[in-house]
């Protein structure tokens, strides 16, 4: 898997630099990114998300707790607040995490 970083823009412009890796764990960023696929977020390493940075940031948080925990069985969970659930699952969905 390569190492390089991978940059997502939210809706906002607000500019995340991600490990490649980390973006995997996005089934809708790992397409964007496949080398196999001929889209222009390929040659440049850059998503632009129709998502605002406030959950951007949410997202890639919760990306790398599971990268992070992928082989763990007794893993605290993921803390949601109440009022961004809905939006993070709606976004979840979207990005098929």
């Amino acid at each position: 898997m390569p190492s390089y970083k991978v940059k997502i823009t939210s809706s906002d412009n607000v500019e995340f630099l991600v490990d490649y890796h980390i973006a995997m764990q996005s089934k809708t960023l790992a397409l964007f990114l496949d080398t196999d696929q001929s889209f222009v977020e390929n040659g440049k390493r850059t998503v632009q998300l129709p998502i605002n940075s406030k959950y951007v940031k949410r997202i890639i948080e919760f990306m790398i707790y599971k990268y992070e925990n992928q082989n763990n069985l007794a893993v605290a969970e993921f803390q949601i607040s109440d009022d961004e659930t809905m939006d993070l699952l709606e976004i979840a969905s979207y990005l098929k995490i």
